[in-house]
């Protein structure tokens, strides 16, 4: 494939810096997290609102609202507390990213819908992770294997999305020779973020357990593509009317050929949700200075459907190595110390996970971005009518506000704030949502290993 490379920049240095800066491996401790607490009268509730007033299919947009409204008009009589869903998945009580941003309260109103599909436009998803069970789009105008480009969209047998890179159907993580586990693993980690399946007593849960993922694979076995490949890409998203597109992929040059496809895309009513990036250097890069794309094709646009997310630490500053700048940054989402699924098969040569399925310790804009894209995906679930602009619009409107704890020189440049998901919800459900309180830092949890050791070559060697 032909054209300018993409540089992939995921920061997964699972390495913290001790007071003088110096870096040093994380230490193994005991779980002392507090879980969740499922709370059965909630669920008994749920399910009896849902018995009384289903009388409307799932393609009806405005009787699903009226079923959310009615549900929050129950919800009014009791404590907020009471309702905090939880879920069964063994990892979850590690996933402090959920909890930072009320993905629990935000449950209580939708985990997604089936009918919201999220494009991942990335290195791949290895779908045999059983974390991803039922969360694939399928192309219903097309037959499998028979091939016949029954669609006529120039593309043969794409039944669950497309491989750019070898212009396959094949989307599972490309194996090369040498390939290290952060290239092999980037996209199935990113997809894990967005939808992984909940409550099924197994791995992990996305914040959008419910809705579907399209794989559409742009980067090579290292980490590597083209702008033409993204265009492509963002083009067939749309075509295939994904709602939302999530680009956790960077690079230097302003293609008009992606610019022209980001446009087309959010003409025809996509989101677009991207990564800003990160540096080599731990303090990151200012994206005024240096700027990068696809984030800044976006820049100063705030009529348009497209959000740059930046990446954030369990106190609400900057994670290490993720890039900011008020021109291309519109929102902060948790970015340091993530959770993620795994491919189940790692390359010869790489280290074994502490479960082979998940990986812990995934930090940079990479595994931020699909925080804000899975959370676009629950707003689009419960209000199928809402425009992307109207969308992006909430997902800005109703941030917490992290201008006291960001660091001096930072503030201002990490966009409206970081996300969070229960309001952004509820005030697209047409609920009121609670006011904006004084964050509370959580601390972070991590009974397994730190795996991914190396920053991403790519920040050295480009």
């Amino acid at each position: 494939m032909q054209g300018p490379l993409v540089y992939l920049k995921c920061a997964v240095t699972h390495k913290k810096r001790d007071q003088h800066g110096h870096l040093k491996h994380n230490q193994i401790s005991e779980d002392e997290s507090e879980r969740f607490e499922a709370v059965a009268f909630s669920k008994h509730i749920r399910v009896i609102l849902a018995e009384s007033v289903d009388f409307c299919s799932h393609s009806c947009p405005a009787m699903k609202r009226l079923r959310y409204l009615a549900f929050f008009a129950l919800l009014s009589a009791f404590p907020a507390t009471s309702f905090a869903a939880s879920v069964n998945d063994p990892l979850f009580a590690q996933q402090w990213s959920l909890k930072q941003v009320n993905a629990s309260e935000a449950w209580d109103v939708t985990m997604g819908d089936a009918s919201v599909v999220v494009a991942v436009i990335d290195t791949g998803i290895d779908t045999r992770n059983p974390d991803f069970k039922g969360s694939l789009w399928t192309n219903a105008y097309e037959v499998a294997n028979n091939g016949i480009d029954d669609d006529n969209n120039g593309y043969i047998d794409d039944i669950h999305g497309w491989n750019f890179q070898t212009d396959s159907s094949d989307t599972l993580p490309m194996r090369v020779t040498g390939q290290s586990t952060e290239a092999y693993g980037h996209g199935t980690a990113v997809a894990s973020i967005i939808a992984a399946r909940a409550n099924d007593g197994f791995g992990m849960a996305g914040i959008a357990p419910k809705v579907r993922i399209m794989p559409l694979v742009v980067l090579d076995g290292d980490g590597f593509g083209s702008n033409q490949g993204l265009a492509e890409a963002i083009r067939y998203a749309a075509a295939k009317k994904a709602r939302i597109i999530n680009i956790s992929v960077t690079g230097y040059e302003d293609a008009d050929e992606v610019r022209f496809a980001l446009y087309e895309a959010q003409q025809l009513g996509v989101l677009i949700v991207t990564a800003v990036g990160n540096s080599g250097d731990v303090n990151g890069e200012d994206l005024t200075e240096t700027p990068v794309y696809p984030a800044c094709n976006g820049k100063n646009d705030a009529s348009g459907a497209m959000i740059r997310v930046t990446g954030t630490d369990t106190l609400d500053q900057r994670a290490p190595h993720a890039n900011f700048g008020a021109d291309c940054t519109d929102i902060a989402a948790p970015g340091h110390e993530l959770l993620g699924a795994h491919p189940i098969d790692l390359p010869k040569g790489s280290t074994a996970t502490t479960t082979p399925d998940h990986v812990s310790g995934l930090t940079g804009t990479s595994v931020a971005s699909p925080m804000v894209a899975g959370t676009a995906a629950l707003i689009a679930s419960v209000n199928p009518e809402l425009t992307a602009s109207e969308i992006r619009n909430i997902l800005l409107t109703t941030v917490d506000t992290i201008e006291p704890r960001v660091m001096n020189g930072e503030k201002g440049q990490l966009g409206y704030g970081r996300l969070n998901a229960e309001r952004a919800v509820k005030k697209a459900a047409g609920v009121q949502a609670a006011a904006p309180v004084v964050v509370k830092p959580v601390q972070p949890v991590n009974t397994q290993k730190a795996q991914w050791d190396a920053v991403f070559r790519f920040w050295f060697d480009r």
